[in-house]
């Protein structure tokens, strides 16, 4: 699950992860996995909130994503 945030002043949050995979850091929404039986919009807000700081107001279902095609199947 990722989030794309707005915040008021039309800013949008990015956080800074190191990815062991690539060696590098990368800035990315933040995300992470639902939990279970967790709701995916519950999943949205903690993960913005463990990840920036801020509060979600609202949550909206923008669509899915593959976000590694080339070997995995989540969405």
């Amino acid at each position: 699950m990722a989030v794309l945030a707005v915040l008021p002043d039309g800013r949008i949050p990015i956080v800074r992860q190191y990815r062991p995979a690539l060696e590098s850091f990368t800035w990315e929404f933040p995300a992470g996995l639902v939990d279970p039986d967790e709701d995916p919009a519950a999943c949205c807000r903690r993960e913005l909130l463990e990840e920036t700081g801020y509060v979600a107001r609202a949550v909206h279902a923008l669509g899915t994503y593959a976000p590694d095609t080339s070997r995995l199947s989540n969405r």
